[in-house]
């Protein structure tokens, strides 16, 4: 180890992530667009862990190895990063999809079982997100599904957190078996007189959120 590593004054352990950036997140980065982690100074960082520590007045940026090391969790800020990896993919190609064109001239798309539109008005552009729509005016339409697209995400980041902050046992109750998209966590279709909801485990949540949200709108 090099860097602040070596600096004996400074904790090596007991610090807390409050916060997580992706430098890359305008799409578009050059070796400028980089950080160095404060903490081992070697390593060249798109994905910045902010760390804080009860006895260090300043929080650092470092990267996702140090941030293992100094917060002891080895799962936590690989997790972090890869939720930010997956935005990013989505991210690339939001544009692309296959948006409808109403006659209009309006785009719609269905997606993770929410029903989104960009509307252009006498402003210009706004976006809707199954029944709430944007408070903004954009000069493009593109300008207008990016918009859309952070709102969809922050949505199902909230809906994420709410359902892994309920306790596991009371999953067993309220998931009813559906029928997620092939490739995902798919539970056996239910049978006469079989049962009719399953309990799950952390991981599959997101995914039954989103066929949960998708059978609503059926």
């Amino acid at each position: 180890m090099s860097g602040r590593w070596d600096t004996k004054k400074l904790p090596h352990k007991g610090w807390e992530c409050v916060g997580v950036t992706d430098l890359g997140d305008s799409g578009q980065m050059d070796e400028s667009d980089y950080a160095t982690c404060e903490m081992c100074q070697n390593e060249r960082i798109r994905y910045v862990h902010t760390m804080k520590h009860p006895k260090v007045e300043e929080p650092i940026d470092v990267g996702c190895i140090c941030a293992s090391k100094m917060s002891s969790d080895y799962v936590g800020p690989k997790n972090r990063e890869r939720v930010l990896r997956n935005k990013a993919s989505r991210k690339s190609r939001w544009l692309t999809r296959k948006w409808r064109k109403s006659a209009k001239g309006n785009h719609c798309l269905n997606v993770d079982g929410a029903n989104l539109g960009v509307d252009r008005s006498r402003r210009g552009w706004g976006y809707r997100l199954d029944d709430r729509f944007s408070t903004s005016a954009y000069a493009t339409s593109d300008e207008a599904k990016l918009a859309l697209f952070e709102a969809h995400w922050a949505q199902i980041q909230s809906e994420v957190k709410s359902w892994n902050d309920q306790p596991i046992r009371a999953y067993t109750e309220s998931v009813p078996l559906l029928n997620p998209s092939p490739g995902a966590f798919a539970p056996p279709s239910p049978q006469r007189g079989g049962p009719t909801s399953i309990s799950i485990c952390a991981a599959a949540r997101p995914t039954l959120i989103f066929a949960a949200r998708a059978e609503r709108l059926r």
